[in-house]
């Protein structure tokens, strides 16, 4: 496996794929302010189909990321620019994302109630752009491409349906704290981290974590492992 080869996998690497996707850092026309947020974007050497082939897979991650629950004021600036004219390009594209829609209340750890809404997440399709971005990260920083098994947890996703929902939220909310809690003074990178910024813990070859976050508040722990479970 040579460098001039795909971060995902042995194709001749003919392209360079943005880490996270390029289209989750707001253009400046769409911000109100004169900064750029596309500092200094990680890229890894790609072949056609670990980029350009899976351009509405990261589409799709972009639209469940900027509909997240929580997010600071540039998630939804790219809501509300980017997003919605994208939705008035392509409303049936959109509305395909929008699977089971449904107004619901949520309580928060607090006890505080909220009415808000809730759509069904396509988990495989979501998990599969997480663990893209997790394997690009760890190409980025080891120069070696990851084969293993990756786990996707997130803070944002919520079961509502299943008899043990309470129980499986409950765990995916510890899991993200723990994940935190173990790398509160691990250095932070990213040069844009009003979008986008990550931690690592590497212990290799047990594993390699990756503590992704998004728009300052959706948290995201990718666990890559030949044991895809967090101990």
């Amino acid at each position: 496996m040579g460098t001039n080869t795909c971060y995902m996998c042995d194709a001749l690497a003919t392209t360079k794929e943005h880490i996270p996707p390029k289209a989750l850092f707001p253009k400046q026309k769409d911000l109100l302010g004169e900064f750029s947020l596309r500092k200094e974007l990680i890229t890894v050497p790609s072949c056609e189909e670990h980029n350009n082939n899976k351009s509405r897979d990261d589409e799709y991650l972009v639209f469940c990321l900027s509909t997240c629950f929580h997010g600071n004021d540039i998630k939804e600036q790219l809501f509300n620019t980017k997003i919605m004219r994208a939705i008035e390009r392509r409303p049936n594209t959109y509305s395909n994302f929008l699977d089971n829609y449904q107004r619901v209340m949520l309580k928060h750890p607090n006890g505080k109630v909220e009415h808000t809404a809730a759509y069904s997440i396509d988990l495989k399709r979501f998990d599969s752009v997480l663990s893209h971005i997790a394997r690009g990260l760890y190409y980025h920083h080891t120069q070696t491409k990851w084969e293993g098994l990756a786990l996707v947890m997130s803070n944002e996703l919520r079961d509502l349906s299943s008899k043990n929902s309470e129980e499986i939220n409950t765990f995916a909310d510890d899991t993200i704290e723990r994940v935190s809690a173990f790398l509160f003074d691990t250095e932070s990178y990213g040069q844009n981290p009003e979008v986008f910024s990550y931690k690592i813990h590497d212990s290799r070859p047990k594993g390699f974590v990756i503590l992704m976050k998004f728009y300052s508040e959706i948290t995201v722990a990718v666990t890559l492992a030949e044991n895809s479970k967090i101990k």
